[in-house]
């Protein structure tokens, strides 16, 4: 999960170093599973969540995506940087 501003911040160095192809914006250090993202948004924001299984919605074939982490590695490397935590991101969040 990356902040929208970290993400613009990142299109901009992107586009002021002239270069074009893939580019992974994601903060690696902001992974989390749906799970603990909706306990760390219930703690910030208040209320109650109730756990669905994705498979009751989606059929017995659903299978969830894992390890799937971005490699910011390409815009590091142009001096972008992420600067938001998740739970900045999260207290961001209108309800």
């Amino acid at each position: 999960m990356t902040h929208v501003h970290d993400i613009v911040a990142g299109m901009w160095a992107v586009w002021k170093n002239g270069s074009r192809g893939l580019w992974n914006l994601g903060n690696p250090q902001n992974t989390i599973s749906m799970t603990d993202l909706a306990d760390l948004f219930v703690s910030v924001h208040g209320g109650v969540w109730n756990l669905v299984d994705p498979t009751d919605l989606h059929g017995p074939q659903f299978v969830e995506a894992a390890e799937k982490f971005p490699d910011a590695s390409k815009a590091l490397a142009l001096g972008w940087e992420p600067s938001r935590s998740l739970r900045d991101i999260v207290e961001d969040a209108a309800l």
